[in-house]
């Protein structure tokens, strides 16, 4: 399952595969997304491109389930799921590093096409460096 941040500008996300137990300032969302591992979903969740995303499209305070489901996903082909997932691996083994952070950015990007100049607008706009 994911566990997401309630109150934020856009999801902070924490993936758990050991059933803990949630407090009532976090929600659940068990995601289920062909081709894509809920480990993966967080991860997607979680970049600076998911970030910039939400923030546009939804202005809230609160991240809300439904906004959440609104979000778009990708179908991955067979190089962008062992490029994705070995981001999303080195996040979960590293710890989220600037250079794991900014590895998972990069591919996240990758997949849907983000140009340099459209990463450096989406940096900007989240208010944080390029990685």
């Amino acid at each position: 399952k994911l566990v997401y941040r309630f109150i934020a500008r856009h999801p902070i996300v924490a993936y758990d595969n050991q059933q803990r137990l949630c407090l009532n300032s976090a929600n659940i969302l068990i995601p289920d997304i062909e081709g894509i591992p809920v480990r993966w979903v967080g991860a997607l969740l979680n970049s600076s491109l998911y970030h910039f995303y939400y923030i546009v499209h939804f202005p809230d305070i609160k991240v809300l389930k439904r906004n959440l489901q609104q979000l778009p996903f990708p179908k991955l082909d067979d190089r962008q799921q062992q490029c994705l997932g070995m981001a999303v691996g080195k996040v979960y083994e590293e710890g989220a590093s600037r250079e794991s952070v900014g590895l998972l950015d990069k591919v996240v990007f990758d997949i849907f096409g983000i140009t340099d100049a459209e990463r450096s607008y989406v940096y900007r706009r989240i208010g944080t460096t390029e990685e």
